[in-house]
């Protein structure tokens, strides 16, 4: 039963969003530095950032979106512990060109959840805005980003954690 599951839910996605078997829809990658912001910055150094991406749109279009998930890690300053903060966001994407290598704003709502040593993880949503540029690599879609995360929780829990990753990604 469950070997057919994954090709009835791909034929399904291909039936019910034709864009992705268009090309519409691509999938990106990305790492790099994210930098703690504001209180965060007080406990924490920086640390990583790794995310992958659904993108709807291109360049040509005036307007696209992505579904992301993302996973941040800090080291505590005090200690040898983490803090990951992990979201996923929904975000429209204004291009500011119509080719290949434009620049883009980016921009949205998510949930994110915070992790802090020895404490339960915590919810919260959130928002993020930033911008990037996309420049081509032989065939490959690459792009550098900046955005601004800002969990919209309480400071007692552990929720409005705020950073800064800095991203280089890859779409296929």
């Amino acid at each position: 039963m469950r070997s057919a599951l994954l090709p009835a839910l791909i034929a399904g996605l291909l039936a019910l969003f034709p864009h992705l078997a268009s090309g519409q829809l691509r999938l990106d990658v990305s790492g790099g530095l994210a930098a703690p912001m504001t209180d965060l910055s007080d406990i924490a150094d920086f640390g990583y950032n790794v995310a992958a991406g659904l993108n709807y749109g291109t360049p040509p279009m005036p307007i696209g979106g992505r579904l992301e998930g993302s996973l941040n890690g800090f080291s505590l300053k005090s200690t040898n512990d983490d803090v990951r903060v992990m979201n996923a966001t929904a975000n429209v994407v204004v291009n500011l060109g119509h080719r290949a290598s434009s620049p883009y704003i980016i921009g949205g709502l998510g949930i994110y959840n915070s992790k802090f040593p020895r404490v339960d993880s915590e919810n919260a949503v959130g928002v993020n805005l930033g911008g990037g540029l996309r420049f081509p690599v032989g065939g490959l879609g690459t792009f550098f980003e900046a955005r601004y995360h800002a969990m919209l929780g309480n400071a007692s829990s552990g929720t409005n954690l705020q950073y800064l990753p800095i991203t280089l990604g890859v779409e296929f």
